[in-house]
């Protein structure tokens, strides 16, 4: 049975309470995510991911309930040391995570987080080229500037900047966004890697096409509600769900159903072996 990484209880959270602005985000929140999971979640626009993962992050405590990550508790009496030490095995690639560059060097970039940890200088070297060789960028890119490089290498630095941390759990809100084709493989090969190495995975997108096979959890909130809790497949077997979150089935899944299979294949690889399958068994894979 799996190790829970990630545990919220209860938790509610208001945003400028007891004011005309009061507006409450999430509501009752009960959500469970393993070790070594891939996390999606996904939403309309003021659904609540973004609050949901911002509190994991510790960035905000909750209004109520708690979130318990390793054995770490963060509530709405938290101190901000507290919250310090609750995050530290924590990485967040926020959206355009590019933006936050700032260094003159890649090096400089990279070594900031592991700098404030206090860190000595070999175990820096070490994580710095570690995070390079994840993201896989040469080291010679170290003493360029990392607003010389392309839009995908800055994403990928930046990456690099959170990996360095050695982080245990890793958030990335809508990592994909303003990518081209080639920089999104990329990214998707970075994640895989993280991903079978152990890192616990959570993602907002709203691209599940292309993670859909990586994906083992599939959380969807409404007005700040969970609304559904599960696995791709189960997820994608609902027209209704997909309409409330305003997503797509991927197109594997639209193509097995136009043709009539009963099986879910989430990419088009899966596809493609499930009519081949079918081929070899005369078309009775379905019987």
């Amino acid at each position: 049975m799996a190790k829970t990484k990630i545990e919220l209880k209860n938790v509610s959270f208001t945003y400028q309470p007891e004011t005309p602005m009061e507006y409450q985000a999430l509501n009752n929140i009960n959500l469970k995510i393993d070790d070594g999971a891939f996390t999606v979640l996904v939403g309309q626009t003021g659904s609540g991911k973004s609050t949901l993962v911002n509190l994991i992050d510790a960035l905000t405590q909750p209004t109520s309930g708690q979130v318990i990550v390793n054995n770490h508790f963060l509530n709405s009496q938290t101190s901000k040391k507290e919250q310090e030490i609750f995050r530290r095995n924590i990485g967040f690639v926020f959206q355009f995570p590019e933006r936050q560059l700032f260094a003159q060097t890649v090096r400089e970039d990279l070594e900031f987080g592991p700098r404030n940890l206090g860190w000595s200088q070999s175990k820096i070297d070490d994580a710095v080229m570690k995070a390079l060789e994840t993201v896989q960028l040469d080291s010679k890119m170290l003493n360029s500037s990392p607003f010389s490089l392309s839009g995908g290498q800055k994403r990928r630095v930046a990456i690099a900047g959170v990996l360095a941390m050695n982080p245990e759990v890793l958030i990335l809100d809508e990592p994909a966004v303003g990518l081209d084709s080639l920089s999104v493989k990329q990214l998707l090969s970075i994640l895989t890697d993280l991903n079978q190495r152990g890192v616990t995975i959570i993602m907002i997108t709203h691209y599940l096409e292309m993670i859909t096979s990586l994906v083992t959890q599939i959380v969807a909130l409404h007005n700040g509600e969970i609304t559904f809790d599960g696995s791709p497949q189960e997820f994608f077997k609902s027209q209704t769900m997909l309409k409330k979150s305003k997503l797509l089935a991927p197109k594997s899944v639209q193509i097995s159903r136009e043709i009539g299979l009963s099986s879910l294949p989430l990419s088009i690889d899966e596809l493609s072996m499930e009519l081949i399958k079918q081929l070899k068994n005369g078309g009775r894979a379905n019987e």
